[in-house]
Order: structure tokens, then C-alpha cells, then sequence
């Protein structure tokens, strides 16, 4: 099981999950709201994160667009 970890709030959240999740989803379920403004579409930038640790490699596509989808 991966574990997702980020700083909200001025704490720490460590959030397991299984699978591909989407990111705005998985912190849904935390109740962390507001996270994407723009709907997901990725406009904003409110939902820019950087990634750490072990990652899988970017898809073509993310390539292209220049973000991890």
C-alpha cells in the first residue's frame, strides 16, 4: 500500500491509499476541500504539488503538458 504524506494545516497528514487515485479525490475523503478551484482542469495551479520519494515515470501525454496529470 502507498502512503501519501503532505503538510496542511501547519500538520502532517499521512493518507494510504491503493491504486491510481486522483489526487483531488483522495483528499476529498480527508475533507480537505477547495483543493481545485478550476475543477481539475489544471488553470489555477492551486493544485501544483511537489512529488518526492519513489514516483512512477511521467506518461507521454504528462510530458507534452509539462504537469503529472
Amino acid at each position: 500500500m502507498a502512503v501519501l504524506s503532505l503538510e496542511y494545516q501547519n500538520r502532517i497528514l499521512t493518507i494510504p491509499f491503493t491504486g491510481t487515485p486522483i489526487l483531488g479525490e483522495l483528499l476529498a475523503q480527508q475533507g480537505i476541500q477547495g483543493f481545485s478551484p478550476c475543477g481539475g482542469m489544471g488553470k489555477c495551479g492551486k493544485c501544483a504539488v511537489v512529488l518526492k520519494g519513489s514516483v512512477s515515470a511521467p506518461s507521454q501525454a504528462e510530458l507534452n503538458f509539462g504537469t503529472r496529470c
